[in-house]
């Protein structure tokens, strides 16, 4: 009550308590707003709704509803098999068939590849065994060989050769005595060492002679 009159003072006196406010000071005629028009505010005094009167308005405008966001959502194409990647048992048994004789043929020419040279290859034309061995024909060349296998032979370099037989290592040395061809053109032809080459000539040269004329001295 004191701050109401202390806002409505008077120059003039002080107010007591049987001092009344009029209706005309408060707002709309309500006392609980305290009091606010006064004579030097009446011009400036502002009028605002009440909080609860006031209602926000929407606009009105003709807006066209808005639509859903719409994406374009790209669609994959599956790749449809081929008739080429897509097997059936039949054509998928026919390849197999194919590459096990493809893989026999090569298989096939490699070991032809590997194939050594031997007395055997030519044992049939006499006119070869002429040129790579000398000796008329091959009967010749196996009589030699069984001499030979009279004697027991003492290998030049101090171990055996089992990777070729007898008449293939005596028709090696008279090959090397006909033609002269080097020690690695020989283990090329017979898919062996040239130590090996070495081995079976030095061996097959002398040690036969040798034993011949043990022989011959005794006899003698």
């Amino acid at each position: 009550m004191r701050n109401k009159f202390m806002i409505c003072r008077r120059a003039d006196r002080n107010p007591t308590r049987e001092d009344r406010l009029c209706s005309c000071h408060f707002v709309n005629g309500d006392k609980t707003l305290g009091p606010t028009i006064f004579p030097w505010n009446k011009e400036g005094i502002w009028e605002f709704p009440a909080p609860e009167q006031s209602k926000r308005k929407r606009k009105t405008e003709d807006t066209a509803p808005l639509s859903p966001l719409q994406v374009e959502i790209p669609q994959v194409v599956q790749p449809t098999p081929s008739t080429s990647t897509v097997m059936s048992p039949a054509l998928d048994s026919a390849e197999i068939f194919f590459l096990r004789e493809e893989n026999k043929t090569l298989k096939q020419q490699l070991k032809e590849g590997e194939k050594r040279f031997s007395f055997k290859d030519i044992s049939s034309d006499d006119s070869l065994v002429f040129k790579y061995t000398g000796l008329p024909t091959s009967a010749h060349v196996l009589m030699l060989s069984r001499l030979l296998l009279r004697f027991k032979l003492t290998y030049y370099c101090g171990w055996k050769v089992d990777i070729l037989s007898h008449v293939d290592q005596l028709f090696c040395t008279l090959v090397k005595l006909r033609l002269n061809l080097h020690l690695f053109d020989l283990a090329y032809r017979f898919k062996v060492s040239d130590t090996t080459i070495q081995n079976i000539v030095i061996t097959y040269l002398y040690y036969p002679i040798a034993n011949i004329n043990i022989k011959i001295e005794t006899l003698g």
